[in-house]
């Protein structure tokens, strides 16, 4: 959205409407966020696995 569309919609009353928006957004985004982090402890997890079975293997 431009400055000028955003400016039309606080004018007509569109402030609860934009505040509505950006909450939204702001959910997904930390939504988004949590699970970026979250795939992040998989694969760690899955890294430190590989490289256990891989000692155990060499070790053998």
């Amino acid at each position: 959205m431009t400055e000028e569309v955003v400016l039309r919609m606080i004018s007509a009353g569109g402030t609860p409407l934009l505040i509505g928006i950006g909450w939204v957004l702001w959910k997904l985004h930390l939504k988004l966020v949590s699970f970026s982090e979250r795939l992040v402890r998989i694969e760690t997890l899955l890294d430190n696995h590989l490289k256990h079975l891989t000692e155990e293997k060499e070790g053998k």
